[in-house]
């Protein structure tokens, strides 16, 4: 049974692991699943992605895999690509519309975001929250601003840790931790750099995995990144 929508929030104070799982429920799914089983305080977010989005037919292997997540506690969000804002709203909604009646997600990811469109990503995040789609998360995957639309901006994505200087910028602070999110690519686990950073985001993610096959597995230090932060 889903839980009731408005008790479902993604604003804890607690900073949680967002999972790029750019690859078919397997082994890999589960692995992730059973670090959130063994760490429930921990919020986890899976994102989904069948075939760059929902793809055109329901596959029961996905149907299984994230009702599975979500019974462990786990936000899935679907991936929706936007192109820097150049996508027609009607794709982007078919497919946001596609994940909710395919898959049940608790929301979509709207990647490749444009960090300075905030029109269009308010009225997708406004589509998304009234298809039952609760969490909207956007990727701009650099700088933008808090008050660009989605629930949560994923506000870096590159390789190595980002600074705490541009973690701590006013424009950040402003909105809130639970605003912002980060992914780490090519970076060793250092959980003294996990710790400082998770004051100013509230969800993130690190890889020792490079483009393009990082999100096709989990890091190396998966269970230990997931260990850290419920500490």
């Amino acid at each position: 049974m889903q839980p009731n929508f408005a008790m479902r929030t993604h604003s804890s104070t607690r900073t949680g692991v967002v999972v790029p799982l750019y690859v078919d429920p397997g082994k890999t799914w589960s692995t992730a699943i059973a670090a959130k089983v063994a760490h429930p305080n921990v919020p986890m977010v899976f994102i989904a992605n069948v075939y760059n989005g929902p793809g055109s037919n329901i596959i029961p292997a996905y149907v299984k895999f994230i009702a599975k997540a979500q019974h462990a506690g786990i936000y899935v969000l679907g991936y929706v690509y936007t192109s820097s804002g150049r996508r027609s709203a009607t794709a982007v909604d078919a497919d946001m519309a596609k994940w909710s009646a395919f898959y049940h997600t608790d929301g979509v990811f709207l990647d490749e975001m444009a960090p300075n469109d905030p029109s269009y990503y308010t009225a997708a995040t406004q589509y998304a929250h009234g298809h039952s789609l609760w969490f909207v998360m956007g990727n701009p995957g650099t700088d933008a601003s808090g008050a660009s639309g989605p629930d949560v901006i994923n506000f870096y994505e590159q390789r190595g840790y980002p600074k705490l200087a541009f973690l701590r910028k006013p424009s950040h602070l402003s909105y809130g931790k639970a605003r912002w999110s980060y992914i780490a690519g090519e970076v060793p686990f250092n959980g003294a750099t996990i710790a400082a950073t998770s004051a100013y985001v509230g969800y993130l993610f690190a890889t020792d995995g490079k483009e393009p096959e990082c999100y096709c597995r989990l890091p190396s230090y998966f269970v230990q990144l997931v260990a850290a932060l419920d500490s």
